[in-house]
């Protein structure tokens, strides 16, 4: 993940102009030429990846595992990432001792894996407001979702 991130923080070196990735070399400064579009799907796809991604096959996703470990002494949001199968990442909030997560969409049976916290040793999930159970085994918290349509997930240290 750490390679993969330096390379979409080098992609931004090609953009120019009004802001638009290019075809060609942005050295060249070549106008007119249209903007290279696929290119901004791509880096958008990859960037929102970080966050969250949702598999297309199955009833899987992952939140945060493919962050940087540089982001994780940070704190840090995002807002509004629909993902496949119409899953909404409505609200993501995270910092090192603790992370708030809200979904809608049909969540019915999501297998989740999320990363956890850096700070938070002993962790305690909660789900709309209800002590959940799930499972933790290298930093990574996973989960099997029963709700129907939204998910407030929030991991903090337990006892706090």
């Amino acid at each position: 993940y750490e390679r993969a991130f330096r390379l979409l923080e080098r992609a931004t070196d090609y953009v120019f102009g009004d802001g638009y990735f290019c075809e060609i070399n942005p050295s060249a400064q070549t106008v007119g030429y249209p903007p290279y579009i696929s290119a901004h799907g791509a880096f958008s796809s990859a960037f929102l990846n970080l966050f969250a991604d949702f598999s297309i096959w199955g009833k899987e996703g992952k939140i945060l595992l493919g962050i940087p470990e540089s982001f994780r002494n940070k704190a840090f949001s995002a807002k509004r990432i629909l993902n496949p199968g119409n899953i909404l990442l409505e609200e993501l909030s995270y910092s090192p001792s603790s992370l708030q997560i809200s979904l809608i969409g049909p969540l019915e049976g999501y297998e989740l894996k999320i990363l956890k916290p850096i700070g938070i040793r002993n962790p305690t999930l909660s789900i709309n407001g209800c002590e959940s159970l799930f499972q933790e085994k290298d930093g990574i918290i996973s989960l099997r979702l029963r709700q129907k349509r939204t998910a407030n997930v929030i991991i903090s240290e337990k006892g706090v």
